[in-house]
């Protein structure tokens, strides 16, 4: 095998694409360890952290990834979708046994992620909404939404490769969070905007080159 690959989907609805991204990898000769954040698919939990706690399950994945006789001496990548991007990123800071970051969709900030879900829902009550969701998430997570910023990590990843992907139609994360994190990040570094596609979806026109 090539390497090792975590990958991670954002919510629910991504895991189909998840799916298929994971047997891309297999085929081209990569080991693979899929997984549910908790609160998210078939793992325990009710209360979603957004990236407060996910960094602790993502390095549980890397962890039992690395663990396994197949693995040895081969390097480990991550590989995330939406939040699960924004948690690669966050936990890829930290843990140097990361030897490569990709993400499809990832945020910059857990702010801008909010502020852009409000204008998708709430239109012109966006900023109330806004800061009633911040208000409320504040009661369940133990740090300020602020110190969740990948923008604010993603330099530490360096030198090792970094590769972003972004819809350029994507209204669940703004465009403009994927150039913020390219900004921020070191070298070696590639951002990729898919002209047709949207958060994790990837129009039929540019499949072959993703």
């Amino acid at each position: 095998a090539k390497g090792g690959v975590v990958l991670c989907h954002g919510h629910p609805g991504t895991r189909m694409e998840t799916l298929d991204r994971a047997k891309w990898l297999y085929e081209a000769g990569f080991h693979v360890l899929l997984f549910d954040f908790r609160a998210l698919g078939r793992s325990e939990g009710t209360v979603s952290g957004i990236g407060c706690y996910e960094v602790q399950d993502l390095l549980g994945a890397v962890d039992i990834l690395l663990a396994r006789a197949e693995m040895a001496s081969l390097p480990l990548g991550v590989y995330g979708h939406s939040m699960g991007g924004a948690v690669s990123l966050l936990t890829a800071a930290q843990d140097p046994r990361i030897e490569a970051v990709a993400t499809h969709g990832a945020y910059a900030t857990l702010e801008s992620a909010i502020r852009q879900r409000a204008k998708l829902l709430a239109h012109g009550f966006a900023p109330t909404f806004e800061e009633s969701v911040t208000r409320y998430g504040k009661q369940w997570l133990p740090i300020d939404p602020k110190a969740l910023a990948p923008q604010e990590a993603i330099a530490k990843i360096a030198p090792r490769p970094l590769l972003l992907f972004h819809g350029a139609k994507d209204k669940i994360i703004a465009l403009e969070d994927a150039y913020t994190l390219y900004e921020a990040a070191g070298e070696p570094k590639q951002l990729h905007i898919l002209t047709h596609s949207y958060h994790i979806g990837i129009h039929p026109s540019e499949q072959e080159k993703y």
